[in-house]
């Protein structure tokens, strides 16, 4: 099979050191250059947020960790032994700058930061969904470690990066939390690995702090168990990716057996899309032309629901007999592949002046139907909200679209609108609001099952659950006269009875069911960061992107933030 990875490996580990003399910590900019080149000239240390001398030495069992301490490291994962250890200065604890350190990456590599376990809340630059909890270990002999809050072993994070520059923050960034959070970085720099990358995520949407494991290849059973450590046994999300190399140029038909919802693109193209929860496994499959000995890419997401988890992909061609396929023919992706049409988009995609894009910087390809021009589906400025009902608790399958006076209803145990079941069925209500007055406003969401609420695309309210009986949610906003805000609310349906609302109080208005405030939202919108959608769903601008017919390149404006799904 060939390779898709480089040859060498570097390991650069440096850890923000714990003890009890405060320093400086605070900056807005890593500001004292270091121009350290490590001996292989692989790595270089272009910057130091508090312009200690640091330096390199070989990362190993033993090795100290600092320029001004004597602790070393007494355990590594293979993955994270060899190669160059950036010995930092112990005295460049709790920084909570912006920019502690900034390295020159002259290879696509594999950057692990191991937290300190005092740590409760992770700073914001290593919470922001591109980084996955592994199973590594990283151990020292700080004296720390041996007290009953040690900070040692560490929890080990993982992401993946092109050749060029790696700024990373203080650990005691806003808003982390905890009596300490020093970390050790450790980059690796691209080895070949067999078998597939999987990302599981504490829920359906494929949102948050994934656990990363590599597994031989996609045959998952949890039953009614969880499928690792820190993920739920029940609505939890899992995507596997990475290459499969086949032995022959031919049409193979690759099926998924699954207990859950499932998609599949093989060479970024959806061959099984059944995104539904399902009483038993189901086998769903597709086919695609590929060549002998050239390596395609396979994205499989899954979720379970609250039924036994499993889910397995298999492949067959007029040579190849039905099987599994084996982790001779799979190999994991050293960078994360692109997401495909359709697919769940964990970093927060952009929507601005009539474009999207899936990623936060650079532009992307998308396929487009051609120009057709996207029909409005509910004139915009009318007096109510834009609701969109669907066929499962997942907004997936819309089948009414219409106009509507006020968000929500009760419907008790009955179904909303016709097309839709009265039980496992979701729904969106989209709408501008408008303040009559200035003041602070309170937002309640009454809701019996899962809801989420968002304001001018700020998530104020997510609750996924079922919740027999109902739940109530409040939250506090300011708005000025006049002003007009984008209003947003998700819910769905488990089983038994039904409602959904939205009322508020404020200046000169006691609690009422929000009505004349409400009018139709613009014509052509984007799903705010965290909804759920599907890119045939959605209309940006002037263009919809719902069959591969041709392509168009889309721009990141950096403005509102969405989600296409």
């Amino acid at each position: 099979m060939r390779s898709l990875l480089l040859p060498c490996t570097l390991v650069l580990a440096t850890l923000v050191a714990c003890g009890p003399v405060p320093e400086s910590t605070s900056d807005s900019a890593v500001t004292h250059a270091q121009g350290l080149t490590s001996s292989n000239g692989l790595v270089t240390l272009e910057a130091v947020g508090t312009g200690r001398p640091y330096t390199f030495a070989t990362a190993q069992v033993g090795t100290p960790l600092y320029i001004d301490r004597t602790y070393t490291l007494t355990g590594l994962s293979s993955r994270l032994q060899g190669g160059v250890l950036l010995q930092a200065a112990n005295d460049d604890k709790l920084y909570t700058g912006a920019s502690q350190v900034r390295l020159g990456l002259n290879s696509a590599a594999t950057v692990y930061v191991a937290m300190d376990r005092r740590n409760t809340v992770l700073p914001a630059w290593l919470a922001d969904g591109t980084w996955a909890l592994t199973d590594e270990v990283l151990a020292t002999n700080d004296p720390s470690a041996s007290t009953p809050a040690s900070s040692s072993p560490m929890k080990v994070y993982v992401k993946s990066l092109p050749a060029g520059t790696l700024n990373l923050g203080g650990g005691m960034a806003s808003p982390a939390q905890g009596t300490n959070a020093q970390y050790v970085v450790i980059l690796k720099f691209a080895s070949s690995e067999p078998g597939v990358a999987a990302r599981f995520f504490p829920n359906i949407r494929m949102q948050g702090v994934p656990v990363l494991r590599h597994l031989p290849t996609v045959d998952l059973y949890a039953g009614t168990g969880a499928p690792v450590d820190g993920i739920p046994a029940d609505f939890f999300g899992v995507r596997f990716e990475g290459f499969v190399t086949p032995a022959f140029t031919q049409t193979y038909t690759f099926r998924t057996a699954a207990s859950g919802g499932v998609r599949l693109w093989i060479n970024g193209r959806l061959l099984v899309d059944d995104w539904f929860e399902h009483a038993a496994v189901e086998q769903r499959s597709g086919s695609i032309a590929l060549a002998a000995d050239i390596p395609a890419s396979v994205v499989l997401e899954f979720f379970d629901a609250e039924a036994l988890a499993s889910v397995l992909l298999q492949w067959q061609s007029a040579s190849q007999p039905w099987q599994s396929v084996p982790v001779s023919r799979l190999e994991a992706a050293t960078l994360p592949l692109p997401r495909p049409l359709g697919a769940h988009c964990t970093a927060g995609a952009q929507c601005r002046s009539g474009t999207c894009s899936v990623f936060p910087v650079g532009n992307v390809t998308i396929w487009n139907e051609g120009d057709a021009v996207c029909t409005p589906e509910v004139v915009e400025g009318q007096s109510g909200v834009k609701a969109e009902y669907f066929t499962s608790e997942f907004l997936y399958n819309r089948a009414v679209v219409r106009r509507e006076n006020f968000v929500g209803t009760f419907w008790g145990a009955t179904a909303p609108v016709s097309g839709v079941p009265a039980d496992r069925w979701s729904a969106r209500w989209s709408a501008t609001l408008t303040a009559p007055t200035t003041g602070t406003y309170t937002l309640r969401t009454s809701t019996e099952d899962g809801v989420r609420l968002w304001l001018d695309g700020a998530l104020l309210v997510d609750n996924w659950m079922e919740a027999e009986g109902g739940q109530t949610h409040d939250v506090a906003v300011s708005l000025a006269a006049n002003s007009a805000h984008a209003l947003v609310m998700e819910f769905f349906e488990g089983y038994g009875n039904a409602h959904a609302q939205v009322s508020w109080s404020g200046p000169g208005i006691p609690w009422q069911t929000v009505t004349t405030a409400l009018s139709t939202p613009p014509h052509f919108t984007c799903r705010p960061l965290g909804s759920q959608c599907r890119s045939n769903e959605d209309c940006c601008g002037s263009f919809c992107s719902v069959s591969p017919v041709g392509n168009v390149t889309i721009w990141n404006e950096g403005a509102t933030v969405c989600s296409p799904r």
